[in-house]
């Protein structure tokens, strides 16, 4: 049987209000040790800040820039979403990453466009050498 992203999600992930400073996104980011974090309005994923989005937002020439830290987290999120349904197949999470270059998808309810879950290239990863095993 596949696995399908309901399957490999992290159930009710971290996020951060597209308000949230990007201080807080880096605590939160740094604290749980991850490299995702949806960017929300209500439930609703409005953007993705990853790690590398983050950096980038607050190294300026090559030395930080704490002023860039009260920036709300909205400045500096991708907005192009590439999110997958509860049922879409492992394999079909992994083409969405594979053909956007990006390292997680959000896991979006269709009915109310409520986010459900997240996927990450670690969670692929986990459910391949299970697969292996």
């Amino acid at each position: 049987m596949d696995r399908t992203a309901r399957d490999l999600m992290t159930e009710n992930p971290m996020t951060i209000d597209e308000k949230g400073k990007l201080r807080d996104a880096a605590e939160m980011l740094s604290t749980l040790t991850i490299r995702h974090l949806p960017v929300t309005r209500g439930n609703i994923v409005v953007g993705m800040l990853s790690d590398r989005d983050l950096n980038g937002a607050i190294w300026t020439e090559g030395s930080l820039d704490t002023d860039q830290w009260r920036r709300p987290a909205s400045s500096a999120m991708n907005t192009a979403i590439v999110s997958a349904t509860p049922d879409a197949t492992l394999q079909e999470v992994a083409d969405l990453m594979l053909e956007n270059h990006i390292g997680a998808v959000p896991v979006i309810d269709e009915s109310n466009e409520e986010l459900l879950g997240i996927v990450s290239y670690v969670d692929i990863l986990r459910a391949l050498r299970d697969a292996t095993e």
